[in-house]
C-alpha cells in the first residue's frame, strides 16, 4: 500500500547499494521527516545521479528512528534490471507517485493509504467518464454504488395504468401502474381506467424535478366510438384507443411507463373505455452516496377486461430507473 508526501526530495549520506539514510533536503524541497513521513509506510521513489547516468525507480519502506528509506522493491533502473544500482556518489532521491499508483486511482480501487479528501481530489484531477446502470424490473432490489463514485444522478419513471374495457357492463378490474422508488425518490404509477373514465397520471416526489404523468383520454358513453388513448409519459409510447368498429385498446410500449389504451365500442357496446394514466417522473442527485440503496421498478398496470358486448383495454407499461455514476467534480 503506497503512501505519498508533498515536495519531498533529499540527498542520502552515501551512494552504494544500501538503504538511503537521509542527510539533507535538496534545495526547495523537504526531507521525509519534515514532509510527515510515517514509520513503516511505503513510498515510491526515484533515485538519480547528477548527470542522470545512474537512476533507479522503486518502492521503499521508511523508518522514522533512523530516517532511512530501505530499497524494498526495485521496479527498473538504468542498467535495465531490478537490482539495486551501485551509485558512485550519493544520488538525489525523490518521493513521488508512479504510473502504477495512478492506474489504481483511475480504476477506483484506491489501494493507497489516502484520506477521503485525497481520494476525491485524485478522482477530480484524473478525469474518469461516468458510468450508467439501468433497471427495468425488480422489487426491493439492492443497488450497489461503484468504488470511487462521488455522486449519482437518479432518473425514474413510474409504471403506466391499464386501459379501460368497453361494454354495456364493466369487465374484470384492471390495475394501476406500480410505484418506482429509489432511496427517498418516488415516481408513482398511473391510475387504471374504466369504461368512459380515464386514469389520472401518477405524481412524483423527493427529487429536484418531480413531474406528474399524463392522464389518459376519457372514453365516450356512446355506441361505435373509439376508446381513449393512454396517458403519455416522458418516454412516449402510450397505448392507442381501440377503434370505433370495436377492437381492444393497445398496450403501451415496453418500459415506457405510459398508460394503456381503452377498448373501442361497437354498435351494442354502449361505452368505450378510457385510457390508463402514465406514471410520474422523478430526477434527483445524491452526493456522497451510501454503499447500497434499495429500489423498486413500478410494474405495468393490467388492463380492464371486456364488458358485455365490449372489448378489453390495453395494458400499461412498466417504469424504469437510470443511475448515472460520477467519479469527479
Amino acid at each position: 500500500m503506497t503512501s505519498y508526501l508533498d515536495v519531498c526530495r533529499f540527498t542520502p549520506a552515501s551512494g552504494g547499494t544500501g538503504s538511503f539514510v537521509v542527510s539533507s533536503a535538496v534545495g526547495g524541497y523537504q526531507t521525509p521527516a519534515t514532509a510527515g513521513a510515517v514509520n513503516g509506510a511505503t513510498y515510491a521513489y526515484r533515485a538519480e545521479s547528477a548527470d542522470l547516468s545512474q537512476w533507479e525507480i522503486g518502492y521503499g519502506t521508511y523508518t522514522v528512528s533512523t530516517t532511512t528509506l530501505a530499497r524494498t522493491t526495485i521496479l527498473t533502473n538504468s542498467s535495465g534490471n531490478t537490482s539495486a544500482i551501485n551509485f558512485t556518489v550519493a544520488p538525489q532521491v525523490a518521493l513521488l507517485a508512479l504510473a502504477e499508483d495512478l492506474s489504481v486511482l483511475v480504476s477506483g480501487g484506491f489501494a493507497q493509504s489516502l484520506t477521503t479528501a485525497q481520494k476525491r481530489q485524485a478522482q477530480s484531477n484524473i478525469f474518469i467518464g461516468p458510468t450508467t446502470q439501468t433497471f427495468l424490473s425488480g422489487t426491493a432490489q439492492t443497488y450497489t454504488t461503484p468504488a470511487g463514485c462521488l455522486w449519482i444522478e437518479v432518473e425514474m419513471q413510474g409504471g403506466g395504468g391499464g386501459g379501460g374495457g368497453s361494454g354495456s357492463t364493466s369487465g374484470a378490474a384492471g390495475t394501476a401502474g406500480g410505484n418506482t422508488t429509489f432511496s427517498g425518490f418516488t415516481a408513482n404509477g398511473g391510475a387504471v381506467a374504466s369504461a368512459t373514465l380515464q386514469g389520472s397520471g401518477g405524481a412524483a416526489s423527493g427529487g429536484a424535478i418531480n413531474l406528474t404523468g399524463g392522464a389518459g383520454q376519457p372514453g365516450i358513453g356512446l355506441n361505435s366510438v373509439p376508446g381513449g388513448a393512454g396517458g403519455i409519459s416522458l418516454s412516449g409510447g402510450a397505448g392507442w384507443g381501440g377503434n370505433q368498429g370495436g377492437t381492444a385498446g393497445g398496450a403501451a410500449a415496453t418500459n415506457s411507463g405510459s398508460g394503456g389504451g381503452g377498448g373501442g365500442s361497437y354498435t351494442t357496446s354502449a361505452n368505450s373505455g378510457g385510457g390508463g394514466g402514465a406514471g410520474g417522473y422523478c430526477y434527483g442527485i445524491i452526493n456522497n452516496p451510501a454503499a447500497t440503496y434499495t429500489y423498486t421498478v413500478g410494474a405495468a398496470g393490467t388492463a380492464q377486461g371486456a364488458g358485455t358486448n365490449g372489448y378489453a383495454g390495453g395494458a400499461g407499461a412498466a417504469g424504469w430507473i437510470k443511475v448515472t455514476e460520477h467519479y469527479g467534480a
